[in-house]
């Protein structure tokens, strides 16, 4: 039986806080012993945990800033203490400081994964250079992508692993009836998505195809989105929606999935709806998790950042060519046991 502790700060929010209870619930219906340690206060949960897996959450009192940081490492540092035979594993670039730090001199293993772009995440550079010190005394560290790990020094690298993302458990299977000539994404409305991008190329796509729709699904601010929208005189075809209470369904009946980002670690609604089998056109950002799992024309289409003219000419080549798309919806299936929680837990569990 291993023992296992997930650093996180909430039980929700991303797809990194969803990989990781995935893994976790995965890992405990296993019969292991895991725990999921958040580091700030408790909220509403957004992802269902098993019922096997114990939850701790961290709370703190203190009102200045650098007491709140002293008071918060030296609460970690007692939790590691209490579970001194745990092997600690955070996903976060905060949590993972917190993580090594508090556990210096402890037993645990400390175990650290990068879910995004590390050369922009965290955004001050400051944060940036103290994470790449504090990297170096952790035991090992898991990327998303060989490009990642290219960003930090050769020591870091010589103690690092590659492990892509999973795709979920008791996804719906592909819909096989005639599919709504619909353009989805999905994800929070956030300047790394790159949204008015989106909304041009569709802008461009819908004046060829007026007979698409554009549906996207995220939370987030959006009225600037919304602006866009009036003034691209799309009004009629393209829809901002907070959320759906059956996304998966949702995708898998549309024609067309896209992936605008600027940059990403390995999307998450990328590899669901490959999974789901429905044809994607994603940018070809840094840190590489599209290139990683799509083969360009086979698997889904990729194409160059902040190109709004290419990203167009993606979704058109999937309207106009039935044939190509109904390819890309077969082939892009095999992430379905290559990428299964099972394969993915796995390769987390031998880091353990």
């Amino acid at each position: 039986m291993k023992k296992v502790m997930f650093v996180t700060a909430t039980l929700g929010g991303g797809g990194a806080e969803r990989v990781m209870l995935n893994l976790a619930n995965y890992m405990a219906e296993q019969g292991h012993s895991i725990i999921v340690f958040c580091t700030a206060p408790r909220i509403k949960n957004e992802y269902p945990l098993n019922a096997a897996v114990d939850v701790i959450f961290l709370e703190t009192d203190k009102k200045n800033k650098l007491l709140k940081i002293a008071d918060k490492l030296k609460k970690i540092r007692n939790v590691f203490k209490k579970y001194k035979d745990y092997t600690l594993v955070s996903f976060f670039p905060q949590e993972n400081m917190y993580t090594v730090i508090g556990a210096m001199g402890l037993p645990n293993k400390v175990v650290l994964s990068e879910r995004n772009d590390p050369s922009r995440i965290p955004e001050k550079k400051i944060l940036r250079i103290i994470r790449n010190i504090i990297y170096e005394f952790c035991d090992e560290i898991v990327f998303q992508t060989k490009d990642a790990a290219k960003y930090f020094s050769k020591r870091i690298q010589k103690k690092s692993c590659v492990i892509y993302n999973p795709v979920n458990d008791g996804m719906p299977d592909p819909y096989l009836g005639k599919k709504e000539k619909v353009v989805i994404a999905v994800g929070r409305m956030s300047p790394q998505k790159n949204y008015p991008l989106l909304l041009d190329a569709f802008a461009q796509f819908h004046q060829m195809h007026p007979e698409y729709k554009l549906e996207v699904y995220g939370r987030g601010k959006r009225q600037h989105l919304l602006n866009q929208i009036e003034r691209l005189n799309i009004a009629d075809s393209a829809t901002l929606y907070e959320h759906s209470n059956n996304i998966y369904d949702r995708v898998r009946k549309c024609e067309i999935y896209v992936s605008s980002s600027d940059y990403e670690g390995m999307s998450n609604t990328m590899l669901e709806a490959m999974a789901l089998g429905t044809a994607s056109v994603v940018t070809d950002c840094p840190v590489g998790g599209a290139r990683a799992v799509i083969e360009d024309h086979q698997t889904g289409i990729l194409v160059p950042v902040d190109d709004a003219k290419k990203l167009a000419e993606g979704m058109r080549e999937l309207a106009e060519n039935e044939q190509l798309r109904k390819k890309i919806e077969r082939n892009a299936l095999y992430v379905r046991k290559d990428l299964s929680v099972e394969t993915i837990a796995q390769k987390w569990s031998e880091r353990f």
